[in-house]
């Protein structure tokens, strides 16, 4: 894997506080066939009375597509819930596919939504994947939690339990009006998984087709950072939907996920930079190449063939404190990125004020940022930025709440894509809406060797992003 690390602005004013952002750009090698190591998938289906008709039968077809598209070796379970949950397909490598299709013909409604019990189900089959497989679970649902496990605080603590544990994702479907898109989210985000607003049945097949592919894909696995002030940054926060926890002396961990072939990942972490003096005997910096800024250490695991081979890097981050501000200048690479996902997090607080009822500040908050926008050097990413708020205002300028409710979970799913900052092909939406640096991925083959070092590519890295 590659990592590059690029500051907004390189050289700041001296004795000058200001706020400067780094992105840091994760290229995965390409690889040219599927990796050796089979792929652990298990889809946990709500049948509750509410998912009868329509909405079940699009879940059931969908499954029967993932059935079809596993490759020889992959493990593959099935898990359904309502007032109880039920393992109909213990997780497995061998499989009569026949058998398997009966099987989810015979799924019928029920009553209520035991959600947790359905998700624990499932999570309990992946724990016992072999150590090396990529571990997915999917999970589709129409409700709220209403019986079980009832807490959507702790459903998402043992989400996030399950993937310190086991490796195990959580990619969230929710279907109709009444699903809890906040739950589903934050099951998602704390796993590093996908939510789907699946309103649109005949997306599913795509939707499992995605998400199996992605899994297939892996060669990069549990990705994560840690920052770490050398004494002039006051605050670290990231940008997008990454999950991020306090470490102490004001320290950030930020969990990026897994990385498929190919992939290119831009993450933007947001520093609060205090007065550098300039160098005490005159000179223009106190090191001429800079003064530190950050340690990172970065963590990862790397698929090799047969095993799982952790891997460690450490940077240091470098500012410029320089005299004349002549000097500072924007780094026109870095600056789309910083944009597009500031523009993300605009889109959260303004649905959260939407939520509170106050519906002009949430479109006023929008309008602001679209007119910050506005005068920025055209680009790619500035132009997805545009799109995402246009949605966002729209969408919180609903004056119907029936309406509002239905298309704020098509934009959580938007915003939580968007701000990913992933090349990776892992969405389905119209293509209207599909963001620029999003590039299609070809269909994993049959299994093949993986190269002994997924590390080293054997071809050039792509370029660093641009706008």
């Amino acid at each position: 894997m590659k990592t590059t690390l690029q500051l907004d602005y390189p050289a700041i004013l001296a004795n000058t506080a200001r706020p400067v952002h780094l992105a840091l750009t994760f290229d995965a090698p390409e690889t040219t066939g599927a990796r050796a190591q089979p792929v652990a998938f298990v889809a946990v289906i709500d049948r509750s009375g509410s998912m009868e008709g329509a909405p079940l039968a699009a879940a059931k077809n969908a499954v029967r597509g993932v059935v079809r598209n596993l490759r020889r070796g992959d493990l593959f379970g099935l898990v359904v819930f309502d007032t109880e949950a039920q393992v109909l397909v213990p997780l497995a490598a061998e499989r009569d596919v026949a058998a398997l299709n009966r099987i989810i013909d015979g799924i019928q409604a029920g009553s209520s939504t035991n959600l947790a019990g359905g998700w624990c189900l499932g999570r309990d089959l992946l724990a016992d994947a072999p150590a090396a497989s990529p571990r997915k679970l999917l999970l589709l649902t129409d409700g709220q939690l209403n019986a079980g496990v009832t807490e959507p605080a702790l459903v998402t603590q043992m989400a996030e339990v399950a993937l310190e544990k086991h490796r195990i994702r959580t990619s969230c479907l929710g279907f109709g009006a009444g699903y809890n898109e906040d739950l589903l989210d934050a099951v998602a985000k704390a796993t590093g998984g996908a939510l789907h607003d699946a309103n649109q049945p005949d997306q599913l097949p795509e939707v499992f087709r995605k998400e199996l592919d992605g899994l297939q894909s892996v060669l990069v696995q549990n990705l994560r950072l840690r920052a770490r002030s050398c004494g002039f940054v006051e605050r670290i926060a990231v940008l997008g939907d990454y999950v991020e926890t306090a470490l102490p002396g004001g320290a950030k961990e930020v969990s990026v996920g897994d990385l498929v072939s190919g992939e290119q990942r831009v993450v933007v972490l947001a520093l609060d930079v205090l007065p550098i003096p300039p160098g005490a005997d005159g000179r223009e910096v106190a090191n001429w190449d800079g003064e530190d800024l950050l340690e990172l250490e970065i963590r990862y695991d790397v698929i090799t063939a047969g095993a799982l081979v952790s891997r460690t890097e450490t940077h240091r981050v470098k500012v410029r404190p320089v005299q004349s501000p002549d000097d500072v200048r924007v780094n026109e690479e870095v600056l789309p990125w910083v944009t597009l996902q500031a523009a993300a997090a605009v889109v959260e607080r303004a649905i959260r004020l939407r939520d509170a009822g106050q519906r002009a500040e949430a479109a006023r908050l929008i309008a602001q940022e679209l007119g910050r926008l506005a005068t920025l050097p055209p680009s790619d990413l500035v132009a997805d930025a545009r799109r995402l708020l246009e949605t966002a205002r729209q969408t919180v300028e609903e004056s119907n709440d029936q309406i509002y409710s239905s298309t704020r979970k098509s934009l959580r799913s938007m915003k939580r894509f968007y701000s990913m900052g992933s090349s990776s092909d892992d969405m389905v939406m119209e293509a209207s809406t599909r963001p620029s640096f999003k590039k299609r991925r070809a269909k994993p083959q049959s299994p093949t060797p993986p190269p002994a070092d997924p590390s080293a590519p054997s071809t050039p890295p792509p370029p660093a992003p641009r706008a």
